[in-house]
């Protein structure tokens, strides 16, 4: 079924289409080119052949008088041979790829049809053998990774030359300490201590720590499980020889718990002399 047709630019000044509206007005200019429509959509060949001139009245809309106007159409030439055997005149000349839209579908199917008929088996062995191949590839390859799979769980009474060489590095912060020099509660304490204040302890710390600890512990007399205690009891994220960090001043000496309080106490005792100065200062107004 067309979608369009072809209609002329020179159509309203053709001599017939004037001639169609001295006798029929511009109703009938309008149900000529309803006409030409209705054809290319469902007479794409412009034969009329079984359509009794009412017929063709009806498909174009028509609404005047019966029969004028198909006999307009007749007269004018717009419409070849008679009643019941009417045909558009020249349509295949002004209308060709309407015309031959039939010739074109067909010709479009039978060349669908012999494109997609051998080759279309061959492509499906074709297909069918890749699959085939495929599938051999795949078991093969999963055939010998499943083979060293076995073969590396098996035992063996030979010692695994490539065994890589044992981890020294301090194991990380749990239930036990890194050095079996280490009190184990007292390291235990530190790590909570540390997860406690948010400033939990990572590998590179673990390993400093233990470091520091070990130069503390062949330098000086200290305990070490007293000097993790006395960090600890602090809030100290590092470790310092026994009275070595209690002796700092500035901001950083103690926990923050401890600076306010020493921070209030400063200030309780300032405004205690205050208080004394004032009073002092009253009495002897008296």
């Amino acid at each position: 079924m067309a979608e369009d047709a072809r209609i002329s630019t020179a159509f309203p000044r053709h001599p017939k289409t004037v001639k169609i509206l001295r006798q029929l007005q511009e109703r009938g200019a309008w149900s000529l080119l309803c006409l030409l429509l209705w054809v290319a959509e469902n007479r794409p060949n412009g034969n009329l052949q079984g359509l009794a001139g009412e017929d063709i009245e009806i498909a174009a809309g028509w609404k005047g008088e019966p029969g004028a106007f198909v006999s307009a159409l007749a007269d004018v030439r717009f419409l070849d041979g008679s009643d019941g055997s009417y045909t558009v005149h020249d349509w295949a000349e002004h209308n060709p790829w309407v015309a031959n839209r039939d010739q074109r579908v067909k010709a479009a199917k039978d060349a669908a049809a012999a494109r997609w008929k051998a080759p279309r088996a061959e492509t499906h062995v074709s297909a069918r053998d890749a699959n085939a191949d495929g599938m051999r590839s795949a078991c093969v390859a999963q055939g010998d990774r499943n083979a060293d799979l076995m073969r590396q769980s098996m035992p063996t009474t030979q010692p695994n030359q490539s065994q890589p060489e044992p981890n020294t590095t301090p194991k990380p912060a749990g239930d036990g300490s890194p050095a079996k020099w280490m009190p184990v509660e007292s390291w235990a304490g530190f790590v909570e201590m540390r997860k406690r204040i948010r400033a939990p302890l990572t590998d590179r710390a673990i390993a400093l720590i233990v470091k520091k600890l070990e130069n503390i512990r062949l330098t000086s007399n200290d305990n070490i499980g007293e000097v993790l205690d006395q960090s600890t009891r602090n809030s100290w994220r590092d470790v310092y020889e026994l009275g070595g960090h209690a002796n700092r001043k500035g901001p950083g000496t103690g926990n923050r718990a401890n600076q306010r309080q020493t921070r209030r106490m400063d200030d309780e005792r300032v405004q205690s002399e205050i208080n004394i100065a004032r009073q002092r200062a009253s009495a002897r107004a008296n």
